[in-house]
């Protein structure tokens, strides 16, 4: 096993976590993580990349507190897209509510955007209808 002393030192600054300038953004010197890996958006070597989508699915929908509300809106979303405004009114939730469990959807690839602000629609992703079986068995297991 190697010491931190007996690593060569990166030119670059960024350690063992060298991302360049992706979208991604890059991790620090001192081994932190991007928020995509910490999301499990990205699985490396071990698992595959569905492997995180099931695991997102079952944090955000049976493993919080907000997981009945985000279940409603990703149904609500699957007849079509909507904007929170929307969303709010359809569900009779607070709109402050909608947007932050829109925010955590985005956040963690269920959702995705397009337009601006007060009109920006929600869409669900690719990569969630490709798990819409895993969302399916979630909300199936939830009280």
């Amino acid at each position: 096993m190697h010491s931190r002393a007996d690593v060569p030192a990166d030119p670059s600054g960024l350690g063992p976590f060298r991302f360049g300038s992706s979208r991604f953004g890059s991790a620090t010197t001192s081994g932190a993580l991007p928020a995509f890996v910490k999301k499990g958006l990205y699985t490396g070597r071990h698992g595959s990349p569905g492997e995180g989508m099931r695991k997102t699915l079952w944090y955000l929908i049976a493993g919080t507190r907000g997981g009945k509300n985000r279940a409603r809106i990703i149904h609500s979303l699957s007849d079509r897209p909507r904007n929170a405004n929307q969303l709010a009114d359809d569900l009779d939730l607070d709109y402050n509510t909608v947007r932050y469990h829109l925010d955590m959807l985005t956040d963690h690839a269920v959702l995705e955007t397009s337009g601006d602000d007060y009109g920006k629609m929600y869409f669900l992703t690719d990569r969630f209808e490709h798990h819409r079986d895993t969302f399916e068995r979630v909300t199936e297991n939830m009280e």
